[in-house]
């Protein structure tokens, strides 16, 4: 009969063997969605007796790569009527732009970026990101304001009156929202500060509810002896009203250029 030490030794072991398999199949599925990247750029690219060099190897040539796509993206991006959103992870800067002029600039306080970013081909990352991404859906802790008129005011009277108006100081709505867009690129941003008690309890559920959400699928994916799905993100933390006006400007299919 097996003692009860036995038996915490073992089903230890279980859970040791099952948390091991589990990490490998997560650094599996970055490797699989890096080399799924890397193949339909090079398949979707015709064939030439130089693709044999390494042109990213050359000095240089990756950092123009970069400030080409930026520049080829921002330029796609200027020509929509929407207010645009520019990401700029090399000098942690965001602003929001409009037909190409700069409205709003905002600092980048911390940021976490996936690894997929630096295995993938630079020459097919940068490629992807010549072009802006488009939002497909949002998940946020608060929602988007609805539409307010403001009709001017008739004379200085009236005017004087609207100054003696108090604005909403209101402060109660936790900012979180993780934004998908159409290169399947995920990204968070969260509020650097938490302004009031129940900030931290709201960033803990949204944290909690996104891994839950990916953590049922890989399990699923694992079970099933197949690699999990993976989508590459950039998590960002700017102060909370920049992520609220962020969140706010963010039109329907809004456009977001990005450099890493």
């Amino acid at each position: 009969m097996i003692s009860r030490f036995k038996w915490y030794i073992i089903i230890g072991i279980i859970i040791l063997a099952a948390v091991v398999y589990y990490i490998s199949c997560s650094v599996a599925a970055v490797n699989h969605a890096v080399n799924d990247f890397d193949k339909a750029y090079f398949a979707s690219r015709p064939q030439k007796e130089s693709d044999t060099i390494d042109a990213c190897a050359i000095p240089g040539y990756v950092e123009k790569l970069r400030k080409r796509a930026y520049l080829n993206a921002q330029d796609r991006m200027a020509t929509s009527d929407s207010v645009g959103v520019c990401i700029n992870m090399r000098d942690s800067i965001i602003s929001l732009k409009i037909k190409g002029v700069e409205v709003r600039r905002m600092k980048i306080r911390a940021a976490v970026v996936s690894p997929f970013f630096k295995r993938a081909n630079q020459e097919a990352l940068f490629s992807a990101l010549s072009t802006p991404l488009i939002v497909t859906s949002m998940d946020a802790t608060l929602e988007k304001d609805p539409l307010k008129v403001k009709v001017a005011p008739k004379d200085t009277l009236e005017f004087q009156a609207s100054l003696q108006e108090k604005p909403d100081t209101s402060d109660f709505e936790a900012v979180f929202y993780k934004l998908e867009t159409d290169k399947n690129i995920q990204l968070i941003v969260a509020q650097a500060e938490d302004t009031i008690k129940t900030d931290r309890k709201v960033q803990f559920y949204f944290d909690f509810n996104d891994r839950l959400t990916h953590a049922k699928a890989d399990v699923k994916a694992i079970t099933s002896f197949k690699t999990p799905d993976y989508t590459p993100f950039i998590k960002i933390w700017v102060p909370k009203n920049d992520a609220k006006i962020i969140f706010y400007a963010i039109p329907t299919r809004g456009l977001i250029t990005l450099t890493l």
